[in-house]
């Protein structure tokens, strides 16, 4: 890796904090709480292990833990978790000297790789073609693992620890649902990693969550299968003019809420299609053994790279994952290396909660 004089850092890290900002464009409102109110809330987190805030009164907010923008900072590598709205919940984290990186992902391409706009839009055009499959049911459901390298906490035996979880989520119409989480292993390239694709096994006591009508906020209330539509509410989520890694982001947060219809799943696809940067690297395996085509795009300076699997069959997001590409100064990331992905394992409807 290429040594950066001191000139050449910070001209890296203005452009990064710039380019992955989630409220770059934005209006920002007044506070609603003070300093000491926040501070009171931070300690509050350690007693009972969540943290919650949300701009309007009885909205409750789930975590987008690990789907990240990164920033580099003077000898630390910090994820920012972005919502569009709130706090992440937070499970206690496990420190890095705990914990296993995992592999980088074996691509079939993985140097100079061609764009991938017309593999997306072939992909687009069969899955539009591909029969409704979406069931009856009062919930959508559903289930995803998370993992994620977090250095925002403020305890330095803590740094660069590790978020590890398996999620899974009901959530009807109402805005009301249920959320299960529970702790996982944080050493993702262990042989002892539990992967929980069915839900976490009998006897296991996850953290619950129980939410009344017109608490939960989702990612776009109700999104379009029109591509213009759609590419105007991601945007919404995350601003696009941020750069071409916004629409990767917004898909994947997307994913982490809604039943994807193959009409939904062809909208995205030609979102994608109109993104500029985006390569295409090939076959590949996924973290749960799923094979699938991967799409790449880097940004913030050449600093991250974010990266989503896709099946080629049916056009579903198979997983999501963000690469450091550039190790800071004194940081425990040693690039490139993974610092943060998502599995999604399950979507369905179903009338069961929980």
């Amino acid at each position: 890796m290429a040594e950066h004089s001191d000139e050449q850092t910070e001209h890296l890290v203005r452009r990064l904090v710039e380019a992955n900002d989630p409220m770059r464009g934005k209006q920002i409102a007044p506070p609603r709480r003070s300093a000491a109110e926040l501070r009171r809330l931070a300690e509050q987190r350690r007693g009972d292990g969540r943290w919650r805030a949300s701009t309007r009164p009885g909205v409750r907010l789930r975590s987008l833990v690990p789907v990240a923008a990164v920033a580099l900072g003077v000898g630390a590598l910090v994820l920012v978790n972005v919502l569009p709205t709130g706090v992440a919940d937070r499970a206690e984290p496990i420190p890095v000297a705990m914990a296993v990186a995992p592999a980088a992902l074996g691509l079939q391409f993985p140097g100079p790789a061609d764009p991938a706009g017309p593999w997306l839009r072939e992909l687009a055009e069969r899955t539009a073609r591909l029969p409704e499959s979406a069931g009856p049911g009062r919930y959508t459901y559903q289930h995803s693992q998370t993992w994620s390298l977090d250095s925002t906490g403020a305890d330095p035996a803590a740094a660069n620890a590790v978020l590890a979880r398996d999620e899974q989520l009901w959530w009807a119409a109402d805005r009301s649902g249920r959320e299960d989480i529970t702790v996982l292993p944080g050493q993702p390239g262990d042989e002892e990693q539990t992967r929980w694709l069915d839900g976490p096994p009998s006897g296991t006591d996850p953290a619950r969550t129980d939410y009344r009508p017109g608490e939960l906020a989702v990612v776009v209330d109700e999104p379009a299968t029109d591509p213009a539509v759609l590419t105007r509410q991601l945007s919404a989520h995350e601003p696009f003019s941020n750069g071409p890694q916004a629409v990767i982001r917004a898909v994947a947060d997307l994913y982490r809420f809604h039943e994807m219809n193959p009409a939904l799943r062809a909208a995205v696809l030609h979102v994608l299609t109109e993104t500029s940067g985006l390569v295409l690297r090939g076959r590949v395996v996924d973290r749960a053994g799923r094979v699938g085509v991967a799409v790449s795009v880097d940004s913030a300076a050449g600093a991250t790279r974010d990266l989503a699997v896709l099946d080629p069959d049916t056009g579903h997001l198979l997983s999501y994952e963000q690469v450091a590409l550039i190790s800071p100064p004194r940081s425990a990331v040693r690039a490139p290396a993974v610092i943060s992905y998502v599995l999604y394992l399950a979507h369905r409807r179903t009338d069961q909660l929980g």
